[in-house]
């Protein structure tokens, strides 16, 4: 996909329902631990689990329709960033217009986790916090 650095506008019927579905929002426990490194967490799964109904409740559908590594960003040491950017599309049912957005997200890779695992989790963390 081409880089956009120009976002489009929210068609309205889309901000309207993405705004009754923050309404309707309550927080999520953190029912996941990472025992390697001692603190608790909320999953993307349980993330999108709980914001599906509410989604569904408002004829909203989000869907990550596209990603790729960005590896042209560097850190302000001059050291090249490995991130990946997702595309998401949302639809609002019977709205003809969909909304397009990205979000970029930084790969970490480190001891025990590659940076093939490392670009894994970046897609589900940048999806999870999106």
């Amino acid at each position: 996909m081409t880089d956009n650095t120009t976002p489009k506008p929210i068609p309205r019927a889309i901000a309207e329902r993405l705004q009754a579905a923050q309404q309707s929002a309550t927080a999520v426990a953190k029912a996941c631990r990472n025992d390697f490194q001692s603190y608790d967490y909320t999953s993307a799964e349980q993330i999108l689990l709980h914001v599906q109904p509410l989604f569904a409740e408002n004829g909203l559908g989000v869907f990550r329709i596209a990603w790729e590594p960005v590896r042209w960003l560097v850190t302000p040491d001059g050291e090249p960033a490995h991130k990946v950017r997702m595309w998401f599309q949302i639809i609002a049912v019977g709205e003809p217009d969909p909304w397009m957005t990205s979000v970029v997200w930084p790969v970490v890779a480190n001891k025990g986790r590659p940076e093939d695992k490392a670009e894994g989790c970046a897609l589900t963390d940048g999806t999870k916090y999106w």
